[in-house]
């Protein structure tokens, strides 16, 4: 596996990143994944959790789950769309038909770190360009 440090997410206290996942152990790894090279993430278990949270605070990244307890994450993504149109938005699931049928990109579980930060590290140099 590459090895990340603060230098790899450049300027990335400035990246906030918010995971949308009902499996909270799998949130709170990938939230210790990205703060370990310096992003400032939060994470949400619900689509009603993350759209309140999305009200209050400007996100520049979310890591989105298809398959919510209350909603599907479609749903949530077309709700984040109209109110931050600067926000990335990257779907994860572990079901491939659902992947198959969005236009926006999808990480498939098991996702792995390398992966992760990749992807993450992508959305922030398109910001900055």
């Amino acid at each position: 596996m590459k090895e990340y440090t603060s230098s790899t997410a450049t300027d990335s206290l400035e990246h906030s990143i918010l995971i949308l996942d009902d499996d909270k152990n799998l949130a709170n790894s990938f939230k210790l994944i990205l703060e370990s090279v310096g992003y400032k993430v939060d994470t949400a278990y619900t689509g009603i959790q993350a759209l309140y949270k999305i009200n209050k605070e400007e996100y520049d990244l979310v890591l989105l789950d298809l398959n919510l307890p209350d909603m599907m994450g479609d749903k949530v993504a077309e709700e984040i769309e109209e109110g931050q149109k600067h926000t990335d938005i990257v779907f994860i699931t572990s079901y491939s038909s659902l992947s198959k049928r969005n236009k926006t990109e999808t990480l498939m579980k098991p996702i792995n770190p390398e992966n992760l930060l990749d992807t993450a590290t992508k959305k922030q140099k398109t910001k900055q360009e």
